[in-house]
């Protein structure tokens, strides 16, 4: 965690007010990093990205390569498509209006 603050973090009970907050504010999104779906969905697909990246360094025809290395679709694994999809279920500010999200297939009852 890194807070761009200037006070010493070293006793929790020294903590100014605006300090503590952000404190908590932060440390409940750990929480959230080790403990919550995200988390699961977040872990499953870096280890699936490292595995393809060592996958591809170490069975290429060629010892040089770029980095971030980016991952091709391919039949053999699901690593562009899971990464891509992680963008739609983890969302962002701008995903509210997105209209890709449209279901005929929801019926009132």
């Amino acid at each position: 965690m890194q807070v761009n603050r200037t006070e010493k973090l070293e006793d929790i009970k020294s903590f100014s007010d605006i300090v503590s907050a952000i404190y908590l504010h932060e440390y409940i999104h750990f929480l959230q990093d080790i403990s919550t779906t995200y988390c699961f969905i977040n872990i499953s697909t870096v280890v699936d990205y490292i595995k393809y990246v060592n996958e591809v360094v170490i069975n290429g025809q060629n010892r040089n390569f770029s980095v971030p290395i980016t991952v091709r679709p391919s039949p053999n694994n699901e690593v562009f498509f899971n990464l891509n999809l992680k963008k739609k279920y983890v969302g962002g500010v701008n995903d509210a209006t997105n209209e890709n999200f449209k279901s005929n297939l929801i019926k009132k009852l």
